[in-house]
């Protein structure tokens, strides 16, 4: 059975991906993270300068698509999650058909067509499907990661990473329970967001249609009732937290153990082979010259 919940929500099935340790997996997804943004292959006289890092994110979905196969999570349902993308998609492909403009090292790109005295060459395509790309999975990877982590073991990971600042008296421990009830809040609130949704369709009220100050009006009544449940569900945390006698300052002890495994000490030479290959293949062009990895383009 593949699943999937809401938006950011841990999805509970008993395979690999989930019962990976919680800090190679975040360290996992920083690798994916980074190799995601590098840039790759040559950028002087090229017709297509954008092909190799595409073939590389190419390579890196296929990655996750397996991920999501192991983890049985649904791609179709994860899918129907990120509505909200295509909207931003759309917005990164309008700003930078107008707005983006082409290095010199993209001047052999064939030229395709004019809009006003802006040329759009193959170029002008390759990055924007670049752009898109980097966006959809590092979404897809995000989630990947929410869907297959308890919010205490993503707790634990970021405390156990941001241990060296406490020798200078950084509280860890608040910073990583912030972070962890933020994120287990997303799938909260998106559930609030629908729910509000629906009972306000039901009372007639239409978002898709009539003028730009009519939607702007709807768009209000969505987000006024959605701020105020937000900060009702954070009052009822916070008295819930002083009722456990929660102490951010205090020293906690675990009931759950963690295990660093001999599956887990694979999983992180995998990371930092997929690490090492990634600074590789932006270190080195195509034709074996050297290139400064900290000059990363856009």
């Amino acid at each position: 059975m593949n699943g999937f919940g809401s938006f950011g929500q841990y999805v509970p099935f008993n395979t690999p991906i989930h019962r990976m340790d919680t800090r190679v997996k975040l360290f996992l997804l920083v690798v994916f993270m980074v190799a995601i943004f590098l840039p790759y292959g040559n950028r002087v006289d090229v017709v297509y300068p954008y092909a190799m890092s595409l073939v590389v994110l190419g390579g890196i979905f296929v990655l996750l698509m397996i991920g999501l196969l192991i983890s049985r999570i649904s791609f179709g349902s994860l899918m129907k999650s990120m509505s909200f993308l295509w909207v931003l998609l759309f917005v990164v492909v309008i700003l930078n058909f107008f707005f983006w403009k082409a290095p010199d090292w993209t001047s052999n790109s064939q030229k395709l067509f004019v809009i006003g005295k802006k040329d759009i060459t193959s170029a002008t395509f390759l990055f924007i499907g670049y752009i898109i790309a980097r966006i959809f999975l590092m979404v897809i990877l995000s989630l990947m990661f929410a869907s297959t982590t308890k919010p205490m073991d993503m707790t634990f990971a970021l405390e156990w990473y941001l241990t060296p600042l406490r020798w200078l008296h950084v509280p860890t421990a608040a910073f990583s329970m912030t972070m962890s009830l933020a994120l287990r809040f997303i799938p909260v609130l998106a559930n609030e967001a629908k729910t509000i949704f629906k009972a306000q369709a039901a009372r007639g009220l239409d978002y898709s249609n009539g003028k730009a100050k009519d939607r702007i009006k709807a768009i209000v009544s969505l987000l006024i009732p959605l701020i105020t449940t937000s900060f009702h569900h954070a009052s009822e945390l916070a008295y819930a937290l002083e009722a456990r006698g929660y102490d951010p300052l205090g020293k906690r002890t675990r009931y759950r153990q963690y295990p660093f495994r001999f599956v887990d000490a694979l999983w992180l030479i995998f990371g930092c082979v997929a690490l090492a290959s990634s600074l590789f293949f932006v270190y080195f062009q195509v034709d074996g010259s050297v290139i400064d990895i900290f000059k990363i383009y856009c």
